[in-house]
């Protein structure tokens, strides 16, 4: 078939090819839908458009398109392939089914028959009433804090001389990570995670900031046509440097709900009963937190995704009467780019604003009621190197702006790490 193009013809399809590996789909189907009328029927012109438009978003699209190259070439295998992959995308799982194992009765190279049989998987895990899915990863983390303990410059405050444990320190460090997850799909409403993590951190010039980490959680989603709820429970339980322990439980609440042009506007809740046990001293407290959130899909596959966020929160000591305590009031701001080239390449940008204004006199340290501004930022590149291995790169910087000096501080981080998929 392809003799009776002419040499223009030649170059729109190349032009078009072109596009479809720089990962341009969506240029290559505006190329190609504009000459339908000339070249349907021309299996090369309609497999390209078939997987121009399946990787714009168009599957039904694509299924009448694939369907025809098809018809004037039935052994074109990759046709086959991403015909399959256009019927799962529009939920047609017993013809998707047919085309994957008529895929794998071709013998074809070990990536496409990889990708075929997980089709398939997938296909079997939608079709049972209970759909179970597990991860677990593996993360070391090395890198460098200029004041790993969140302390002062200063060596003095009020005439007294400070421990050095209260003095900024700057260390490496060494953090360890293991992690789990435990997704079910109940139903196309419904939905059931159970989590679980561990993570201990070692500082080279500072060990009573090290620290034990181990938390568990659970969470349910409803699904409704245009939200979804959710509530779970997490607890959280921190040992540092064997003289502070630290335990969270705490209850979220979430309303999410679909907006126009792939945005979502989420509601956040959770009561949490904070327990803090110092080798002198027990403090215990009651915090509720308040949320809002924005996050906002790119308009294409390849643009930034943008998330911003409103809380607000009181935390009251339980020993305390309730005028006692702190409220929290900030938000944050974040961005994520997905590089169309290498699509496991992640560059992230996410920075806070976070005051905190206390309503009582702090331990009897200053007469003044203690105010606090939190202002952090981070950028991450993340990159999925293989198949089940990522390595990301991090730098942070925060700043605590205190009425009180003793609380005032800087840090600055950065990190490199190794995760492992298993």
């Amino acid at each position: 078939m392809s003799s009776c193009f002419a040499d223009s013809d030649r170059e729109l399809l190349n032009r078009a090819s072109d596009l479809l590996q720089q990962q341009n789909p969506q240029s290559a189907y505006r190329i190609l839908e504009k000459h339908e009328d000339k070249y349907a029927g021309w299996w090369e012109y309609d497999y390209l458009l078939g997987v121009a438009a399946l990787e714009s978003g168009k599957a039904n699209l694509a299924i009448f398109s694939l369907q025809r190259a098809l018809a004037m070439n039935p052994n074109l295998v990759g046709a086959h392939l991403d015909l399959g992959r256009a019927y799962y995308e529009v939920n047609e799982l017993v013809p998707a089914k047919a085309e994957f194992n008529l895929v794998l009765t071709k013998k074809p190279n070990k990536k496409v028959n990889a990708v075929a049989r997980n089709f398939l998987r997938r296909i079997e895990n939608k079709s049972s009433p209970v759909r179970f899915s597990f991860q677990y990863t593996l993360e070391s983390i090395a890198g460098y804090d200029s004041n790993a303990n969140s302390a002062t410059d200063e060596k003095t405050f009020n005439g007294f001389d400070l421990a050095s444990e209260n003095i900024r320190t700057a260390s490496s460090f060494l953090t360890l990570k293991a992690s789990t997850v435990m997704h079910a799909k109940m139903s196309k409403k419904n939905s059931f995670d159970l989590g679980a993590s561990f993570s201990q951190r070692e500082n080279h010039k500072i060990s009573q900031v090290d620290y034990i980490n181990a938390s568990v959680n659970v969470g349910w989603k409803y699904r409704h046509k245009y939200a979804e709820q959710s509530i779970g429970g997490q607890f959280s339980r921190t040992n540092i440097a064997n003289n502070l322990e630290s335990k969270v439980s705490a209850m979220n609440f979430g309303l999410r709900f679909r907006l126009i042009n792939d945005a979502d506007l989420r509601f956040n809740s959770s009561f949490s009963y904070n327990q803090h046990d110092e080798s002198q001293s027990n403090r215990n407290a009651i915090q509720t937190m308040l949320g809002a959130n924005i996050f906002k899909k790119g308009i294409q596959r390849y643009h930034p995704s943008m998330t911003g966020s409103l809380i607000i929160g009181e935390n009251i000591p339980r020993s305390s009467k309730s005028s006692q305590g702190k409220s929290l009031k900030g938000g944050r701001l974040g961005l994520q780019k997905v590089f169309p080239k290498y699509s496991y390449t992640k560059v992230r940008i996410d920075g806070g604003l976070l005051y905190s204004n206390y309503k009582n006199v702090q331990d009897g340290i200053s007469s003044e009621k203690r105010a606090d501004q939190l202002t952090d930022i981070s950028l991450t590149l993340s990159v999925r190197i293989l198949k089940s291995w990522e390595t990301s790169i991090k730098s942070s910087y925060s700043q605590n702006k205190s009425n009180i000096d003793l609380y005032k501080y800087t840090r600055i981080s950065g990190a490199f790490s190794v995760r492992k998929y298993l």
